[in-house]
């Protein structure tokens, strides 16, 4: 199935939800957000998932509100978790990914190291809420006597791949390093039953994730599969109106990448 259907099918099952009511009233269209395309190098497109390696370490002072901690996991290997207060955390290794709310946690099995010296390597990310401004750096594992010592460093500057904004929501784009993109985005007061889906993916929930509370922040992986394509979907309402949300990035094998970040609505009918 195409990924255009695949986000039309999801826009439509949000969409179902709706009450039923006389076709005979309708409500006005809303004037829909100008969608947002970006296009990566044709270079970005040929790294491979899992290259952490491209993501390079760079001198200078961590925050130091961000720590690090590792302990040793009783399913065997370690776990590492890397926290900052006030942000959504993230970890990405090989092709797996996590984050959450002040915090995220990623077990990691017993394995040979990615280079001499670094038993293995996690890229860490934060992002302030209040202005989706995200923050990127290198956790550098490395196994001695005393168990796995960890160490925070910062990484090159993270390259943004656009703004998109509407009435109801503010996105921030931006290319993930490995040759993917990752999208945040936060949205307007009285949004409410905010949710996410992978709609290209084996499970649903994989590489999306929505805080909780009143102010939702949501963030999207979209991890480059060469010759193949990635999509995610945010949905939610405010007042009498549903809203979708569609990422969409295509990586064809030999030309540049592609990212669509675009918004459909759907007012409650209301009687005259």
């Amino acid at each position: 199935m195409s990924l255009p259907r695949l986000a039309t099918g999801a826009a439509a099952a949000l969409f179902a939800t709706g009450l039923s009511v006389d076709p005979r009233v309708r409500a006005p269209a809303p004037i829909p957000p100008r969608p947002l395309v970006v296009r990566e190098s044709p270079a970005g497109a040929t790294r491979t998932i899992g290259a952490t390696d491209s993501v390079r370490r760079v001198d200078g002072p961590v925050a130091r509100e961000v720590e690090v901690e590792v302990t040793a996991d009783p399913r065997g290997g370690s776990r590492v978790v890397v926290r900052r207060r006030g942000h959504l955390v993230s970890l990405r290794h090989e092709e797996a990914r996590a984050a959450g709310e002040d915090w995220a946690a990623m077990h990691l099995a017993t394995r040979a190291g990615q280079r001499e010296g670094v038993r293995d390597r996690l890229v860490w990310e934060t992002t302030r809420p209040a202005t989706l401004e995200t923050t990127r750096g290198i956790v550098e594992l490395t196994a001695g006597a005393g168990g796995l010592r960890a160490e925070l460093h910062r990484a090159d500057p993270i390259r943004a791949a656009g703004a998109w904004k509407s009435a109801l929501a503010t996105c921030a784009a931006q290319h993930d390093g490995l040759g993917g993109f990752t999208v945040l985005c936060r949205f307007a007061k009285g949004a409410r039953h905010v949710g996410v889906a992978n709609v290209t993916g084996a499970r649903s929930l994989d590489d999306v994730w929505v805080t909780a509370g009143p102010s939702p922040l949501v963030r999207l992986d979209l991890p480059i599969q060469s010759g193949g394509a990635q999509g995610r979907v945010i949905g939610f309402s405010h007042g009498n109106s549903s809203v979708v949300i569609r990422a969409e990035a295509s990586f064809p094998e030999g030309e540049a990448a592609t990212l669509v970040i675009d918004e459909a609505q759907r007012g409650q009918p209301a009687a005259p």
